[in-house]
């Protein structure tokens, strides 16, 4: 979460994406693993809409200031490939029609990944960025689905405790149980099984999106000190 880049701009961009998630997923009681994943995937996709296309119709001067090489919202946003010259008629959509317009943007997303393999450009790094979205989904589900329950109630009881006006109680009682042995397993790094799991399929996922940015002479932004 506290992953720093060269750029402040795009280190502010992550930031705003895990806050979105904070603030928007909701919890529920006893969930079954097809609405944990229902939930999961349409967070998820709101989030990501949120900070790599809608942020961009909203703010359109943080372009220029943000990514060198091209990014998905550019097609429709930037369509001259000048990032610093807005299409002024989806601008004015955005200002009319706000909600709309966020939702045809998170529909085109959509559209790129869960496309068949003969629809797309598979050599488009901006493509393949995309679509690990939806393999990156698949394997989520799969890594939690034994522990989402427990996360789910740890969650619910931090907001109860909120809600009850006990908000440095309620923070304590869940730093507690993040750090117990039974999440942590002694170390200091909560679920760590679950981490490194996923992180296995991860970079999977992202060498295939280097080679494409590679064949196209650009490069892909990293974290500072990220592997």
């Amino acid at each position: 979460m506290r992953c720093d880049y060269a750029n402040p701009v795009i280190r502010d961009l992550r930031f705003l994406h895990e806050i979105y998630h904070a603030g928007t997923m909701p919890y529920l009681a006893n969930a079954n693993v097809p609405t944990f994943e229902a939930m999961n995937f349409r967070n998820e996709r709101e989030a990501s809409c949120f900070t790599e296309m809608a942020i961009y119709c909203a703010l359109p001067e943080l372009r220029p200031i943000a990514f060198e090489h091209p990014i998905f919202v550019d097609r429709f946003l930037f369509p001259s490939g000048d990032t610093a010259r807005p299409d002024g008629e989806w601008l004015q959509r955005w200002r009319d029609e706000p909600d709309l317009v966020f939702q045809q943007l998170m529909y085109e997303r959509a559209r790129v990944i869960l496309a068949a393999p003969d629809e797309i450009d598979q050599d488009d790094p901006q493509i393949v960025w995309l679509r690990r979205y939806g393999e990156q989904g698949a394997n989520w589900i799969r890594v939690w689905t034994a522990r989402f329950r427990e996360v789910q109630d740890a969650m619910l009881a931090l907001q109860a405790g909120t809600r009850a006006g006990d908000r440095p109680g309620a923070a304590a009682r869940h730093l507690d149980w993040l750090t117990s042995k039974k999440v942590s397993g002694g170390g200091d790094i909560p679920f760590r099984e679950e981490a490194a799991a996923f992180r296995d399929a991860f970079d999977e996922l992202i060498s295939l999106y280097d080679r494409a940015m590679h064949a196209k002479n650009e490069v892909a932004v990293r974290g500072i000190n990220q592997d």
